[in-house]
């Protein structure tokens, strides 16, 4: 094995590994195509904030509903700090 060769091999060594670690840790990730494309994380993942569980969402969401005026604005806005980003 030539000196090159083994460069190729070890590089081929430490890209599967990042790809087998970003892999592991269920980011929440996207690809874009084009200038300015690569690999995003999703802008509503924050690794460092704490989220609801769903059924903590869910109890939330029936409190909210029988809310008005500015508690339900409070309600929402802390819905959608801490709660699951839902599909539309």
């Amino acid at each position: 094995m030539t000196a090159g060769e083994r460069r190729r091999a070890i590089w081929e060594a430490i890209r599967v590994r990042r790809h087998d670690k970003i892999q592991s840790l269920h980011y929440p990730l996207y690809t874009t195509k084009g200038t300015g494309g690569g690999v995003h994380v999703a802008d509503w993942y924050k690794p460092d904030q704490k989220c609801l569980s769903e059924k903590e969402q869910q109890f939330l969401e029936q409190i909210g509903n029988s809310l008005s005026g500015n508690q339900k604005a409070m309600m929402d806005s802390i819905i959608k700090k801490f709660g699951i980003q839902r599909s539309a």
